[in-house]
């Protein structure tokens, strides 16, 4: 019982340690001092003391991480994975204290093993000292930035494969801790560094997958892009050299007005017809003769083709464009940014038709306007399911099933490399609206 009240009391202090290594990577100082705070504290230091006496020497690490996993997940309501990321981040600090303290503690006692355990482990003071070297590593290395940095990273990556890493790297540490101090039977280790390596070998080859996919959707984008352009200048064309030979015939009929009737008849009739052929190509493309204001660049052609496969699908849609919008507004905006946005329209358009195709009502709404500062362009549609906002744009996460979801991906990765452009999300009753916005 002695022995129980001493670890418990050690864990007291690694757990108000933990705390304070949390508020520094998760950047929020939540009140220690509270009755739930200090209630959950006192839970974990009992759950440490309980894991360091009875659990299984190779389970330690990885049990205590999980646990303190859900302890920061009640405390400071963050992402799942991001609180298993502060919990392993802490456990790794906490190994590393726990080796230089060892290496501190050595040299007082060189030739007795047995006294260096006796002093070192489920001792009060040392605990307090792996605790000060712990705050010492939070506070005067680039931990934060390091915690920061792959945070980001792993944005990209999967929950389940972010999961499974975790679990395998902390498993690896137990392994190596388990070598050094306890007798193990070779064939065992072979066997598990085995496994190991088969479970990085699998998230390897699908993180190279998953960069595959994002690389050819934004393959997929650029191409949609540039022929959206070309699209673009073939139907201005097309429409400027039907006009111009309209009026060239204007021209020939006042030049033989009161002479060669039949020539004039015949050119009455030809007037009409190319009149007719100019109303064919403005009613066959009807979606680019809706689209004539919107900016050129790509974004007017896009539109066009997108309004197209609505109405082939059987989607209810509406446009509405802003008065002071149209097509040579964004002549003097670095082109770059015009495709950028393009390429968002793109995503999110095909996100749109892909959620409500399979519902029984179909509704995109798209709204185009400027402030003067920014140009905007609002699409919303509604659900059909339940959409989890913090996950959007995480690598693969989608509503519309599996195989979907790097397009919002490639989305997330176009906003973070251009601080022209942004995105507001929205979700209200049963709808979704996204605005991007480009300052011009």
């Amino acid at each position: 019982m002695s022995e129980f009240l001493e670890v418990l009391c050690s864990s007291l202090i690694l757990a108000f340690v933990d705390v304070y290594i949390w508020n520094k990577l998760l950047k929020e100082k939540i009140k220690i001092f509270c009755f739930k705070n200090l209630l959950l504290i006192f839970l974990s230091s009992i759950v440490i003391a309980i894991n360091y006496l009875f659990n299984n020497a190779f389970l330690k690490i990885t049990c205590i991480t999980f646990f303190c996993s859900f302890i920061i997940k009640i405390m400071y309501n963050k992402p799942y994975i991001k609180c298993l990321c502060t919990a392993v981040f802490s456990q790794i600090i906490f190994l590393v204290s726990d080796m230089l303290f060892a290496l501190l503690v050595f040299p007082f006692y060189p030739h007795d093993i047995d006294k260096i355990k006796q002093v070192y482990f489920s001792k009060i003071y040392s605990n307090l000292g792996i605790g000060i070297l712990s705050l010492a590593i939070i506070n005067f290395f680039k931990i934060k930035s390091w915690f920061k940095m792959i945070i980001e990273l792993l944005e990209h990556v999967k929950k389940q494969q972010i999961i499974i890493l975790l679990i395998a790297f902390l498993f690896s540490i137990n392994l190596l801790l388990g070598i050094l101090y306890y007798e193990i039977n070779y064939l065992a280790i072979v066997l598990i560094i085995s496994i190991l390596l088969l479970i990085y070998t699998y998230i390897t080859l699908q993180s190279i997958t998953q960069q595959e996919n994002i690389a050819n959707i934004r393959i997929e984008y650029d191409q949609l892009m540039d022929k959206s352009v070309e699209y673009e200048q073939v139907l201005d064309e097309n429409k400027r050299d039907l006009h111009e030979l309209k009026n060239d015939f204007s021209v020939l009929h006042v030049l033989i007005e009161k002479s060669k009737s039949e020539a004039l008849n015949q050119l009455d009739f030809m007037i009409k017809e190319y009149g007719k052929v100019e109303k064919v190509l403005d009613g066959s493309d009807k979606y680019y003769y809706k689209t004539l204001k919107v900016p050129s660049g790509g974004l007017r052609g896009l539109l066009s083709t997108k309004l197209k496969l609505m109405e082939e699908q059987n989607i209810n849609y509406n446009l509405r464009i802003g008065h002071c919008i149209n097509s040579k507004m964004l002549e003097d905006t670095n082109k770059h940014n015009v495709r950028q946005v393009g390429k968002l329209l793109g995503i999110y358009l095909d996100n749109s038709i892909s959620a409500v195709k399979n519902l029984k009502d179909k509704n995109i709404n798209i709204e185009i306007y400027s402030d003067g500062v920014y140009f905007n362009i609002l699409i919303s549609n509604n659900l059909g399911g339940v959409l989890e906002l913090d996950k959007v744009g995480t690598m693969g996460y989608t509503t519309n099933g599996s195989g979907h979801g790097y397009g919002l991906s490639l989305a997330k990765e176009i906003l973070k490399n251009n601080n022209k452009i942004s995105v507001s999300t929205q979700i209200t009753g049963n709808s979704i609206t996204k605005i991007i916005s480009l300052e011009i």
